[in-house]
């Protein structure tokens, strides 16, 4: 598939606003307007100043956005992105930085940068491609670029951390935080650093590491949440071994002085399995392995492994509901199909921690519209019991998957909802909300690796959310449930060409992209992301190229082609207090 030449900061202004159109050969754009003063900044904050704007991660402004139409200026921030799909056989294995913006227009946005080795031959990854060795030459930056007046803006300062990704999978999500004039920047050893943001550089002002050394074998795994009162948030996991994958994790609380509080996730899970105690795989596992279809007998169960410690999902970024209590989310470091979504007071002390095993029994039996016919997970008609997964004839087990960036969002009435994976879904998963007291309040299927987007209205509130239909191909849905997870309504992706912008500025489209396959289903909704403004407008961009305004009731209010069609693109969408729409693409 043809993709564009880089990964970029993206700003739509409003309609009418100054600006400058970017070349077009250069596909996704940005583009800024006037500087706003801190006066715009409502009671819950205009910016967007971390993962899902807030530290609830609900992913909603109080500004009114208007219609994205202009694209006003580009800026590359991963120069590799081209490498990393061809090496990635089609698909960009990188989670991506929201950018972040202040209350004086400024846009802040990771820069990736040191050397990338590509790989001759994709399938014989050496020292190339996303292997420890070729990661490790990379560097990230976190940049500030300055609003201009005339809508355009200038890079003020970057700075460079000393952070390096986790050497677990994909890469993981690289995201700061703003709070006030200080910039919390993800570091090495599980360490962040504050950085002061006002003025033409970047100071550091220290280096907040709540562990007594400085381990290069220790990660910071999550993006940074700060809190009402200034604390900031963060997850961190050490390996206590090199070949195991066992790994220990740790939730960090740290004062803006320097002070700072952790806590073991095995005191967070106290009624998950010990490391070394067994815990069940799937039939997949089982020597020999038993034909399919699954389960191979009525009472047959998978082989039992070690389950490993309890830390948290990679890219799990803490959330801070209104009374203060944090949310996170943690996996057995061995076997994800044993995971919890937990809530913990201010003091860093357990409120709950609720299991993800056996609360849906969606499986064998239950109707899956989207099983292809003759699909090979299908259940063995004469063994399953109604509602068991097929792959361990048990209740289904949702997990934090490593390879997802869905974090928790804090809800209005106290509850959180989570995006878990599951092997039932045909490629989805389920939303899961849990209520104040961590109780199953439902659950609905949905895109999973997505953190979603919550609309507050009329005396309640309202769930955007990503909702892909894999295997079928289709339909690919942004869809908005109520508080009780019933559809309000759905808008579909509506291209079924694959368009490409010319040198020209002119677009061509074609029935088939470069793979040859038609897309008569639409295309994905790969935004992990969306967000929402005051007046309900939703916006998120897609794997088609295009990026969609669409305002309340599902209806479409733009469409506005960027460059090419890109698969998996895991971007965030961020407005900012100036009404503008900023994205990574």
């Amino acid at each position: 598939m043809t993709v564009s030449k880089a990964w970029y900061v993206v700003c739509f202004a409003m309609l009418g606003s100054a600006g400058c159109m970017v070349p077009a050969d250069d596909a996704s754009t940005a583009e800024v307007s006037a500087p706003v003063s801190s006066d715009a900044l409502g009671p819950r904050g205009c910016t967007w100043t971390q993962w899902g704007q807030s530290a609830s991660h609900d992913g909603t402004s109080c500004v009114v956005g208007e219609e994205p139409r202009t694209a006003i200026q580009s800026v590359v921030h991963d120069p590799f992105a081209a490498m990393e799909i061809a090496d990635g056989r089609g698909v960009l294995l990188v989670h991506y930085q929201a950018p972040l913006s202040d209350a004086d227009g400024n846009v802040y946005m990771v820069r990736k940068g040191g050397t990338y080795k590509q790989c001759e031959d994709p399938a014989q990854q050496v020292d190339c491609g996303q292997t420890r060795q070729n990661v490790l030459r990379m560097t990230w930056s976190e940049v500030k670029y300055q609003r201009r007046p005339d809508g355009s803006f200038d890079e003020a300062w970057s700075f460079e951390t000393d952070w390096k990704p986790a050497p677990f999978g994909d890469q993981p999500l690289f995201q700061p935080a703003l709070a006030g004039p200080f910039m919390y920047v993800p570091g090495a050893g599980g360490s962040v650093w504050q950085i002061l943001t006002i003025g033409q550089r970047a100071i550091a002002l220290q280096r907040i590491n709540p562990f007594d050394t400085l381990d290069p074998n220790t990660y910071v795994t999550s993006g940074i949440t700060v809190d009402a009162l200034g604390f900031v948030y963060w997850n961190v996991i050490q390996p206590v071994d090199a070949t195991s994958g066992n790994n220990r994790g740790f939730l960090v609380k740290a004062a803006p002085w320097g002070q700072t509080w952790k806590v073991d996730y095995e005191t967070l899970t106290p009624g998950a399995p010990a490391a070394t105690d067994l815990c069940f795989t799937t039939f997949s596992r089982a020597v020999p392995r038993p034909p399919r279809p699954w389960p191979p007998s009525a009472d047959a169960l998978p082989p039992q492994l070690p389950c490993g410690r309890q830390r948290a999902g990679f890219n799990v970024t803490p959330a801070i509901g209104r009374d203060g209590t944090i949310f996170t989310a943690s996996a057995a470091s061995l076997n994800n199909t044993y995971s919890y979504i937990i809530a913990v007071k201010p003091d860093l002390s357990l409120k709950w921690a609720t299991s993800l095993r056996g609360i849906v029994n969606d499986g064998c039996g239950v109707s899956h519209p989207d099983a292809p016919e003759g699909d090979h997970v299908s259940c063995s008609s004469t063994f399953s019991a109604i509602g068991v997964d097929p792959n361990t004839n048990l209740p289904p087990a949702l997990e934090v998957n490593d390879g997802s960036s869905s974090s928790p969002v804090a809800l209005p009435d106290g509850g959180v909802l989570y995006g878990a994976l599951d092997f039932i879904s045909f490629g989805r998963g389920h939303l899961v909300k849990l209520d104040r007291n961590g109780r199953l309040a439902g659950t609905y299927q949905f895109g999973w690796d997505s953190t979603p987007a919550v609309y507050e209205h009329d005396g309640s509130y309202s769930i955007v959310i990503k909702d892909n239909h894999y295997f079928s191909d289709g339909p690919f849905y942004i869809t908005q449930l109520s508080s009780d997870l019933e559809i309000e309504w759905q808008f579909r992706n509506p291209s079924t060409q694959f368009c490409v912008r010319q040198p020209d500025g002119t677009i061509a489209c074609t029935e088939n992209g470069p793979d040859g396959f038609p897309h008569p289903g639409g295309f994905e909704w790969c935004v992990n992301a969306p967000a929402v403004d005051a007046r309900g407008n939703v916006y998120a961009n897609s794997e088609d190229g295009f990026f969609y305004q669409i305002g309340q009731g599902g209806v479409l209010k733009t469409q506005t082609f960027l460059h090419a069609p890109l698969p998996s693109v895991y971007t965030p969408v961020s407005l900012d207090a100036g009404e503008l729409t900023i994205f990574g693409r």
